[in-house]
């Protein structure tokens, strides 16, 4: 009998079927602060920072490759929705809280985004 080698034992969800939203309450407050950004690359970060700033709050980006992600620079609660957008204040993505420590959502071109802690 030869021992079976398994891979590793972590699963990686789709990325086609996000989570539903929650129906929790989204508030500037709740939302601010350090992020990973799940769609990007591993070590991307969102810093969504309680400082107004053109048209919302003042957002950072650090070590994301994706384009659309690294220009966002302006985040907002509009509804039950983040708003991440550019220093133009176009949006970029809108995101919706799927239940405790993380958001879903599509950017303008259509990719996934996530935002967990």
């Amino acid at each position: 009998m030869t021992p079976q080698v398994s891979q590793s034992g972590d699963q990686m969800a789709s990325t086609e079927t996000a989570p539903a939203p929650s129906g929790e309450p989204v508030s500037r407050e709740s939302v601010s602060g350090a992020w990973i950004v799940g769609s990007d690359n591993p070590d991307c970060r969102m810093i969504l920072a309680f400082t107004k700033w053109s048209g919302g709050y003042r957002a950072a980006t650090k070590r994301c490759t994706s384009p659309e992600v690294s220009s966002v620079s302006v985040w907002d609660v509009q509804g039950q929705q983040v708003v991440l957008m550019d220093s133009s204040g176009n949006t970029i993505a809108r995101l919706y809280n799927s239940g405790g420590e993380r958001f879903d959502g599509t950017t303008n071109s259509g990719q996934p985004i996530t935002f967990t802690r």
